[in-house]
């Protein structure tokens, strides 16, 4: 799922909690060094990486993090 919502996107970077303590840890130059493969990896073993919310869609879109006018769109009001 984690692959789909990166292809999704275009790119990994919507994917990552930036503001979380493991991406911290980590480092964002730690991560911008990573691999797809690598980075998808990570995110999967430590779920504090990745931005909260995280929905998928029944039409294959995801949503990540809270913007309002993509969840009105996506929900209704």
């Amino acid at each position: 799922m984690l692959a789909a919502a990166a292809d999704h996107f275009g790119r990994r970077a919507p994917l990552f909690n930036t503001s979380g303590q493991s991406y911290r840890a980590l480092g964002s130059a730690v991560v911008k060094a990573m691999s797809d493969p690598e980075a998808l990896d990570a995110l999967a073993a430590d779920g504090k990486l990745i931005k909260r919310p995280f929905v998928a869609l029944p039409d294959g879109r995801f949503l990540v993090g809270f913007k309002q006018d993509q969840w009105i769109e996506a929900f209704g009001r």
